[in-house]
């Protein structure tokens, strides 16, 4: 092998990766140019992927680039369980229908990544809804109580005195067999599922299959710049939200947390990130955080959607100035309930949640405050409303 292509090896186990078990064996798989079987799988918790998310599709793809298979799976049985990573109390259940609905829109977005035409996309729903009770003993065998104890979020909950629930212990084991049903090479995943991938390696093994080597990358924090980018904490950006939006709530993103989204989400190599501390004493810090904006945004949307987007954010945000297209309403001219309104107008997806934009002063008419409290609006043709920074729409 030639040294370009040892740079790759290296570029590939290094970007955005946390650790790999074991790093030397799989280097040395890849030098030796095996064509390796490379498995993700993503529970259909949520009906959005974001870019928490993209992190891992991306290092699946660019192992999809270097000619492996890539195999694409969507946890619909597991997450009728609900991983417990990272959780510091049981995660509500989701109805079957729920989890389809949720699948449903995983393929189309992992599109966006990945080239599922010369990808495996699997259910694990194939496999695991046809084991028997038997099969399903033997395979709790391999494992120990103790053992599924040891993860920390476990340790903490049982500190606080909070309820693990049985079908917990079982994830772990479930997702392990994942890999013995494709006969995965190597596994994917943040940093926060380290325990789970490694129960996939120690079990296949059992299966006569070689165990899987186990590649983690880093997590990327939400928008608030603290917790790992999540739905359930409103803190996420998703990899199918408009240009606009997705560019809008990017540039909210603190200073602090600018250095992980260049190197995790627009992909920036090393050399160019460590030059961000030096930029932002030297240049004005919203056009360096306004050129990783750009650039994730281009991503998903193109180069040129995602230059429109940055200056329709410096029109808004910078300029004070009305967007340059605000969408248009057909409402009917009277006084309005205001929660019925903004409702209406699709701005706010519940009555309660427009009443809590209201009373944290939020909403705008006709670029005027409207009062916390406001309880009714009268609204006219033409008029103006708009909610937070980024929603506005025009009465027609």
């Amino acid at each position: 092998m030639s040294r370009t292509d040892a740079d790759t090896v290296d570029a590939l186990l290094t970007h955005a990766v946390e650790t790999v078990a074991d790093k030397e064996h799989l280097r040395a798989r890849l030098l030796a140019g095996e064509k390796l079987r490379v498995k993700l799988g993503v529970d259909p918790t949520a009906p959005d992927l974001h870019l928490g998310h993209a992190v891992l599709l991306r290092k699946l793809r660019a192992f999809q680039d270097q000619g492996h298979t890539v195999v694409f799976i969507v946890g619909d049985a597991t997450a009728r369980i609900g991983d417990p990573s990272g959780r510091s109390k049981m995660r509500p259940p989701l109805s079957d229908e729920e989890i389809a609905q949720h699948a449903k829109t995983y393929l189309a977005q992992v599109g966006a990544i990945l080239d599922v035409g010369a990808a495996e996309v699997r259910s694990n729903s194939e496999w695991l809804d046809r084991l028997s009770l038997s099969a399903l003993l033997a395979l709790l065998q391999k494992f120990t109580i103790a053992r599924v104890l040891e993860r920390d979020d476990f340790q903490q909950r049982l500190r606080a005195r909070t309820p693990i629930g049985l079908h917990e212990l079982l994830y772990p084991v479930l997702q392990a067999y994942d890999s013995v049903a494709v006969r995965a090479d190597v596994e994917i995943g943040g940093s926060d599922q380290t325990f789970n991938l490694l129960f996939g390696r120690d079990l296949q093994p059992h299966f006569q299959q070689p165990a899987q080597d186990v590649l983690t990358t880093s997590l990327l924090v939400g928008l608030d710049g603290k917790e790992k980018m999540s739905k359930s904490l409103k803190n996420a950006v998703g990899i199918t939200e408009p240009p606009g939006d997705m560019f809008g709530k990017l540039m909210t993103i603190p200073d602090t947390a600018l250095p992980g989204y260049a190197r995790l989400a627009a992909g920036w190599p090393e050399k160019k990130v460590t030059e961000l501390p030096r930029r932002f004493a030297k240049e004005n810090p919203r056009d360096v955080k306004a050129e990783v904006a750009r650039d994730i945004v281009a991503l998903y949307h193109g180069a040129e959607a995602a230059k429109r987007a940055a200056e329709e954010w410096l029109r808004v945000f910078h300029d004070k100035k009305l967007p340059a297209n605000i969408g248009e309403t057909n409402l009917e001219l009277k006084e309005w309930d205001i929660a019925e309104l903004l409702v209406a107008a699709g701005l706010a997806p519940s009555k309660s949640e427009a009443r809590r934009l209201v009373d944290q002063g939020g909403v705008q008419h006709n670029e005027t405050p409207v009062p916390a409290g406001t309880k009714t609006l009268t609204i006219a043709k033409g008029d103006l409303l708009q909610v937070g920074k980024r929603k506005f729409v025009r009465v027609g």
